[in-house]
């Protein structure tokens, strides 16, 4: 049997970690599995197609709360299909998974909408000070989201500003990665000042 139709078949699997095995997007059969409640396939060679399959995964998998889907190529297009269903969701990581400002809207629009997401990792993603921007304007009214990694994502200090003005508004954010990033003294400022 290969990998997805055991996942089918299999009502006790809960978590299932395919982490580094290049198979090309997700077998649609995975979406009928409706136990899982984590799911990573990082570094698997996932497009936009994959994001969809996953997608179409959260709409019938109540239980699932984690996804890892780091390392993909699944861009802009492929985040947009994946936020539609993410009401059960506490933690999402798409580190590396080549997105941009777009992407980060579509972040905004989820943050202000989703009630259970408590840990976002887009690390190594070119969002930008804009993108950042974006994110964190939504966080300052959210108070679900406990940790954010925006590690290596192309932040000045003008992308530290904004995190600045977030945080003097969320009292429940907790972890805040913001390294490899050129936020400089000017950047550091800001956050300090917060």
């Amino acid at each position: 049997k290969d990998v997805m139709s055991i996942v089918t078949s299999s009502p006790s699997l809960r978590v299932l970690d395919v982490s580094s095995n290049i198979f090309g997007d997700v077998d649609i059969s995975l979406y009928q599995n409706v136990t899982l409640s984590e799911l990573k396939v990082v570094n698997c060679g996932l497009s936009v197609e994959g994001a969809a399959c996953i997608k179409k995964m959260l709409t019938q998998n109540t239980t699932l709360k984690t996804v890892d889907i780091g390392y993909n190529n699944i861009g802009d297009d492929g985040l947009g299909h994946l936020l539609q269903h993410t009401n059960t969701l506490t933690e999402l990581n798409v580190a590396s998974c080549r997105l941009s400002t777009k992407g980060a809207a579509c972040i905004k629009n989820m943050l202000t909408q989703n009630t259970t997401l408590k840990t976002l990792n887009i690390d190594g993603n070119k969002v930008g000070d804009v993108g950042v921007g974006h994110i964190a304007e939504a966080l300052e009214d959210n108070d679900t989201l406990t940790v954010l990694y925006v590690h290596n994502c192309g932040l000045s200090a003008k992308g530290a500003a904004c995190i600045k003005n977030m945080l003097t508004q969320n009292t429940t954010l907790k972890t805040l990665n913001i390294g490899s990033n050129s936020i400089r003294d000017d950047g550091v400022g800001h956050i300090a000042e917060a």
